[in-house]
């Protein structure tokens, strides 16, 4: 990711998209969870961050 995107992502990090690998990259790290886990998630919860943060937690 370079700085642009991490500058534009942090404004918009609200949301979880799973569109771009570089996003994906950086919620799987930040989750510690697969690629499979964050979208069962996404798809469960929708794409909210505390949303899909609590659905990992369980």
């Amino acid at each position: 990711m370079n700085t642009h995107q991490q500058e534009t992502y942090r404004e918009e990090n609200k949301r979880i998209s799973l569109e771009q690998n570089y996003e994906i990259r950086y919620w799987t790290s930040t989750f510690h969870c697969t690629k499979e886990e964050l979208c069962k998630a996404v798809g469960k919860v929708g794409s909210s961050v505390e949303a899909v943060r609590r659905e990992l937690m369980r």
